[in-house]
């Protein structure tokens, strides 16, 4: 009997162990665990996406076709008026001395313009002004109907463009109201000369 009691034991404490090694490998735990691993999966965010992934599948291939283009569209646009917006605030002009002849026709006697003399040119436009040169000398046509007045001033001057003051451009066969004090003259520029280079 003692002999039974023994193997009962031993068998008891193999029993025990085997119980034992199955609670620490955790394997009913795992098996709890990877089960509320796959139920947090279904999320409902997760599954609208994968609804919205859907649609998208079913539109057309000419929709997909028409909005890449657009995008390019864009793109594109957004580069050249980058390239505009560059080239018209950079400052690829030098500053020039200019020499220019106002012609302006005088209904009365032009010779009132003799006193103009040594006095500036501005063009007003949009409410501000641009600085238009200094008279240095007045000519009076021998029937007294005209007066041209020779202005210098310094123009900027970029590459092929021509001469600009501000941004108006001067140039030959140019009508301009401009002012001289409070005196409003009415002229055309008639006469161009410059590239006297600043220094």
């Amino acid at each position: 009997m003692p002999e039974l009691k023994k193997n009962d034991q031993s068998e008891t404490a193999k029993n025990l162990k085997k119980a034992d090694s199955e609670k620490s490998s955790g394997g009913a735990q795992l098996d709890y665990i990877v089960g509320l691993r796959t139920v947090k999966a279904k999320d409902p965010s997760e599954s609208e996406k994968s609804r919205n992934s859907k649609s998208r599948k079913k539109l057309p291939l000419i929709v997909d076709i028409i909005i890449t283009v657009l995008m390019l569209a864009i793109v594109a646009g957004v580069i050249v008026g980058a390239y505009h917006l560059f080239r018209y605030f950079s400052t690829d002009y030098e500053s020039v001395g200019i020499e220019y002849s106002f012609a302006v026709p005088c209904e009365e006697n032009a010779e009132e313009y003799l006193s103009i003399e040594n006095k500036e040119l501005y063009f007003d436009i949009d409410g501000s002004t641009v600085y238009f040169g200094k008279i240095t000398a007045v000519e009076v046509s021998e029937d007294n109907c005209l007066a041209v007045l020779t202005v210098e001033v310094t123009a900027n001057h970029k590459g092929d463009e021509g001469y600009y003051l501000g941004d108006e451009r001067v140039a030959v066969g140019s009508d301009y109201t401009l002012r001289i004090d409070d005196r409003i003259v009415n002229g055309t520029v008639v006469e161009l000369s410059g590239d006297l280079r600043e220094n």
